[in-house]
């Protein structure tokens, strides 16, 4: 939960979300301390009342303010609910991840080598940990080794160590040790030392596509959660 990161970016102190939540000091500080979970009932009076938006409240994740929050259409609103008629969750879930995939192969295509990059789409989609802003997580990926590989006086000798030594050295977007753990693993047990350094040779050109049609507030923010461990 990031109750006291979101009230920090209204610049409101406790005493003032007090007064317009109308909850108990000793309430909000638990909140914000993750010693109690809020009820449905305060998320909804955190939206409507402090405008915000619940993936941030929950995941740390987009604009912290709804109304800056990407909109799905009425009519892709319309598709979505019919879809949801036909098919069950996990079904709709797999069938949109289906795409997302699909899209993002096509952003890249003729830029990076296919197989390896389908690799590494396989490999976070089948992530236990990754079932949600899949897109997300991809372009904090290439972000975190761009910006590594990118840094002053920085020389690779061993493309896939760079690639592990990266991960485990900044703070996962799902703010989760076992997600960290288990993209380590992935990396570990799937790419060679060769699709690392595929990976890494286009690794800049693959973040500018990737950012190409993307919310500025979005991507903003998932730069900002790009915070490292410790100095690599």
């Amino acid at each position: 939960m990031f109750f006291k990161d979101f009230r920090e970016k209204l610049g409101i102190s406790q005493k003032e979300a007090l007064k317009k939540l109308g909850i108990q000091q000793a309430t909000l500080s638990k909140y914000e301390s993750l010693s109690i979970p809020p009820s449905s009932l305060v998320i909804k009076k955190y939206c409507e009342t402090l405008n915000a938006n619940p993936t941030f409240l929950f995941f740390g994740q987009g604009p912290h303010l709804l109304s800056a929050a990407p909109k799905v259409s009425v009519e892709n609103g319309y598709l979505l609910d019919d879809l949801s008629c036909l098919f069950l969750q996990e079904e709709l879930a797999q069938k949109l991840r289906e795409i997302l995939i699909e899209a993002v192969r096509e952003k890249v295509r003729g830029i990076i080598k296919d197989v390896v990059f389908v690799k590494l789409l396989d490999a976070f989609t089948s992530s236990t940990f990754i079932k949600q802003r899949q897109f997300h997580f991809l372009y904090y990926f290439f972000y975190i080794i761009s910006i590594s590989k990118n840094k002053p006086n920085i020389t690779i000798q061993n493309a896939k160590n760079f690639i592990l030594e990266t991960i485990e050295g900044y703070k996962t977007l799902l703010s989760d040790d076992n997600a960290q753990k288990e993209i380590l693993q992935l990396f570990e047990a799937r790419f060679s030392e060769d699709e690392c350094f595929k990976l890494l040779e286009q690794v800049d050109t693959v973040l500018l596509l990737l950012e190409r049609n993307m919310d500025i507030s979005t991507m903003e923010n998932l730069r900002i959660s790009a915070l490292p461990h410790k100095q690599i």
